[in-house]
């Protein structure tokens, strides 16, 4: 998967081409194409990878009898 949006990486990618050179409306179908076959081959991405690395150590306190056996002596 990647690590940045479908949208993210061809904002990335017509910045690219313009600071190349390539004229407005070229660059808008190149990014149209590239979108097109994004979408097609790996799908669309809309929300990047976690990057987080809080671990959950689960609830501080547990209710009294929560997880305590009553089986019969």
């Amino acid at each position: 998967m990647p690590a940045q949006t479908t949208a993210q990486s061809l904002i990335e990618y017509r910045a690219e081409l313009r600071a190349g050179g390539i004229d407005h409306d070229l660059a808008n179908d190149l990014v149209r194409d590239a979108a097109r076959a994004i979408v097609a081959n790996d799908g669309l991405c809309t929300k990047p990878l976690p990057t987080s690395t809080i671990e959950f150590t689960g609830p501080s306190e547990v209710p009294e009898g929560v997880g305590e056996s009553k089986s019969p002596a």
